[in-house]
């Protein structure tokens, strides 16, 4: 019976595992589960991470190596909760968010960044999502931010027919 090749997974922090896979492919599906089982915050991140198979010695074989970029996603129950957003079933909408008539909410950050904005038609919770490209942007992630209004933007909102009245229901 052939041993399984041996792997080096390493992350931007610092932190490093050995692994046994039976291949590259399946060493990088590891890689994504072990930097995703880490402990991130709540804004999410884009880490970096490599596998390497190694001897089983731990010597490096550099020509059997692969670097990655993993996706956190924000926690975004917890984002919404620090802004002070209620528990309801939050249905985004961009109408009257502003930019473009025909893409209203949509912002161009100049370069390769872009904005969208929304807000909840029944609380009335602002979103603002920032979003990069990997090409030019390769250490940012994607964003994004909650806010709730303050009380008169919140009747100016329902004035414009953003938001539903609270007699509504």
């Amino acid at each position: 019976m052939r041993k399984m090749p041996h792997y080096r997974l390493s992350c931007e922090d610092g932190s490093s595992k050995d692994i046994q896979a039976p291949n590259l492919g399946a060493a990088v599906k590891r890689l994504k589960a072990w930097v995703r089982g880490g402990e991130w915050c709540d804004e999410g991140a884009r880490v970096i991470g490599e596998v390497t198979r190694i001897t089983r010695a731990g010597r490096l074989i550099q020509d059997e190596s692969e670097t990655i970029r993993v996706l956190i996603e924000p926690n975004y129950k917890a984002l919404m909760r620090r802004a002070g957003a209620s528990d309801c079933d939050h249905e985004w909408s961009r109408e009257g968010e502003g930019a473009y008539p025909e893409n209203p909410g949509v912002w161009d950050g100049k370069g390769t960044v872009i904005f969208f904005s929304a807000h909840c038609i029944h609380c009335g919770l602002r979103r603002v999502v920032r979003t990069t490209t990997l090409h030019r942007n390769r250490y940012e992630h994607d964003t994004v931010q909650y806010r709730m209004p303050e009380p008169a933007e919140l009747v100016e909102m329902r004035a414009k027919g953003m938001v539903e009245s609270p007699d509504a229901e």
